[in-house]
């Protein structure tokens, strides 16, 4: 049997930040709000969901504390060094410049709640 990825969730202590950061400064497309929340539908298939900390009681959202991240999810964009111009100057802080890697040219930033994103031109 053969799988296929389909979502991808990160938690986050405040959801509307992190909404802000994935739809105004990544520039990814809302798909759906639900309470505690938000989905970003990408064009290859999968999703990505952004979700309140389920771990905190509601009298501590925001600024509820995230678990460590261990997941650097990675997105694919046609020109590596514009999309990270675009990003940074839209806000978003980032790890790395873009540089020529094992997958191509790539880049690393941080969504504000320390996620590690990379982004790859394919």
């Amino acid at each position: 049997m053969q799988t296929h990825l389909n979502v991808v969730v990160l938690i986050t202590s405040d959801l509307a930040v992190s909404q802000h950061f994935y739809q105004h400064v990544l520039g990814l497309d809302v798909a759906e709000v639900n309470p505690g929340a938000i989905v970003f539908g990408q064009a290859g298939g999968a999703e990505l969901v952004v979700m309140q900390n389920p771990h905190a009681s509601s009298a501590d959202r925001p600024g509820a504390s995230v678990p460590e991240a261990s997941v650097n999810a990675w997105f694919v964009v046609p020109d590596a060094d514009a999309y990270h111009a675009q990003v940074r100057e839209a806000g978003a802080q980032a790890i790395t410049d873009p540089a020529d890697g094992p997958f191509g040219r790539m880049f690393v930033v941080t969504s504000p709640d320390g996620h590690a994103l990379t982004f790859h031109q394919h």
